[in-house]
């Protein structure tokens, strides 16, 4: 039975080890540069905060971080955990970070080569995905690992349950599957795409399993409703503040409770319908969520500015028809990926950031991977010129490489700014919530950078 076993694990990395570490490789090409970040940003001050508590429950209950209309415990809890381990060490949290980032990009690879059975397929999907420079922010910030959780813990349920329903073992697998639903959502609530997109999934394909997916997802929600609205008492959204708010082609700075009701929706449908357009076409919009239209600039520029360069809409106008062709062959299939993008865009009412496209980049990513195995076939068949495809795929890694490339340069710039602080202390009495920052936190990274600027009194 052991050497069985072996013999499987054996088959199992011949099979996909090459592809799995070609993707390690570009991660740590493309996101090694920036690991020595100084994390003086207020967001990194209050992450490395959390580890300082002595009752970690709060994340539970919802004592911490109650000003914002977000429950995301499970996060909270995993850099509390990393703090009693390594204390403030930063680099640690960064690569926790690309790891989690790495994860989610290796899981999109097995989900699509589930599905297609093309590891081609399944490798470029999962290497676009990979250099988005969406990405970035869930990088550089330590708490914004967040996302990346969210992904991973609600791609590795979907593909338990394709698992589990070939094997047939869907009923021993349910507790598994709500786990890791759960763990999605009480990461960030944009984990609520992947319960919404299992249960269409098995409405869609595999319908005599819709009843027990029906009663994981209902459990989810109710479990995560109980707990956020029920235990935590968590704010609602009618009073969030944002002082950058995309609107048609202005930003704003504005507080949704001074507005009526008719009002806020005429926001949050434009919030919505941007994040949905915005996923498969994100230089059109500003990163507040402005509309910017397609204003060109060089060739090769890929940094998240208002700009477009040919590189990029090359490689929209590329994504996008290769998406189309995954439509027209899959159609059922496509809706699942489809109804991720959907979910995640609907829960982005209340804000228009790239960082919160990630859920919805397992959608174009995977759609992505069933169009591109379409046309592979198509082009085994012999209904290609016979260098078409070939040429195609030089494309494809062309661009993987030249994004790769400048989100590694754009990660880079990012660091080098925040190193250039000369003061943590500054943007933490700047704060509206001051008194949620640990000082000694901040003490410790004066410390640990030389600071030589002192920290002035908030009293």
């Amino acid at each position: 039975m052991k050497h069985k076993d072996n013999l499987q694990l054996f088959v199992f990395f011949q099979k996909h080890g090459y592809a799995v570490a070609s993707l390690c490789l570009l991660a740590f090409g493309t996101f090694s540069y920036y690991l020595k970040i100084r994390p003086f940003a207020t967001d990194d001050l209050l992450a490395l905060s959390f580890g300082t508590l002595r009752t970690p429950s709060s994340f539970i209950t919802g004592k911490w971080v109650e000003w914002l209309p977000a429950y995301r415990p499970l996060s909270q809890l995993s850099i509390w955990m990393q703090f009693q381990l390594v204390g403030i060490e930063p680099i640690s949290y960064y690569i926790v970070n690309i790891l989690l980032w790495l994860g989610c990009v290796v899981i999109l690879y097995f989900f699509v080569f589930q599905l297609t059975n093309s590891r081609l397929a399944a490798f470029l999907a999962a290497s676009l995905m990979l250099v988005d420079i969406r990405v970035a922010t869930a990088l550089i910030w330590i708490i914004e690992r967040q996302s990346p959780l969210a992904v991973l813990c609600g791609s590795s349920a979907i593909l338990l349950f394709l698992y589990a329903v070939s094997s047939n073992h869907i009923k021993s697998m349910s507790i598994w599957i709500y786990v890791l639903l759960l763990f999605s959502v009480l990461s960030k609530e944009y984990g609520l795409a992947y319960a919404g997109g299992l249960f269409l999934l098995s409405c869609l394909i595999y319908r005599n399993h819709w009843k027990i997916v029906s009663i994981i997802v209902l459990c989810v929600i109710i479990t995560y409703f109980g707990l956020r609205f029920g235990i935590a008492k968590n704010s609602g959204a009618s009073d969030f503040c944002e002082e950058q708010i995309g609107y048609r082609t202005n930003t704003l700075s504005l507080c949704y409770s001074d507005y009526d009701l008719q009002t806020r929706v005429k926001f949050y449908t434009w919030n919505v319908g941007a994040t949905f357009v915005g996923t498969f076409f994100p230089r059109v919009f500003s990163t507040a969520g402005q509309w910017n239209g397609i204003n060109m600039t060089s060739w090769l520029d890929v940094a998240p500015d208002i700009s477009i360069s040919v590189i990029d809409l090359v490689f929209m106008l590329v994504t996008f028809g290769v998406v189309c062709v995954s439509f027209y062959r899959f159609p059922r299939l496509s809706l699942f990926f489809l109804a991720l993008v959907i979910l995640n865009a609907i829960l982005s009412y209340l804000l228009y950031r790239t960082r919160n496209h990630l859920v919805g980049l397992t959608g174009v990513y995977g759609l992505f991977g069933l169009g591109f195995y379409s046309l592979w076939q198509d082009y085994l068949r012999g209904k290609f010129w016979k260098f078409s495809l070939p040429v195609f795929i030089s494309l494809l890694l062309t661009i993987i490489a030249i994004k790769a490339s400048g989100l590694s340069n754009y990660l880079e710039m990012m660091a080098l700014s925040y190193s250039e602080t000369d003061n943590p202390c500054t943007e933490v009495f700047k704060h509206p919530y001051s008194q949620y920052f640990d000082m000694d936190v901040v003490q410790q990274l004066r410390e640990k950078y030389e600071v030589d600027t002192e920290c002035f009194d908030d009293e």
